[in-house]
């Protein structure tokens, strides 16, 4: 079973992303209503219904919202794993 592992700290959660080429998104259409709208990460997947966020926008969202990234660190057949959720802390 592959490990799984909760980040609250700006410095883990930028690594994290950072390792996997990933960047802050969120979706286009959630933004509405003065909300910071539904973060994801981008893995360069080309997908229109992203826009990207500055890094400082992402934790200001997850300190607001008391939010944490858990992640997971493999794949089954042990490679890196891009499996990550954000949830409540």
């Amino acid at each position: 079973m592959s490990q799984v592992k909760k980040h609250t700290y700006q410095d883990e959660i930028r690594s994290w992303v950072e390792a996997r080429s990933g960047e802050a998104a969120r979706v286009k259409s959630t933004t509405g209503n003065g909300g910071g709208g539904v973060l994801r990460l981008d893995f360069q997947e080309l997908d229109d219904a992203l826009e990207p966020v500055s890094r400082d926008e992402v934790f200001k969202i997850f300190g607001e919202s008391h939010l944490a990234l858990l992640e997971r660190r493999q794949t089954r057949g042990g490679g890196r794993s891009r499996f990550f959720r954000s949830m409540n802390r």
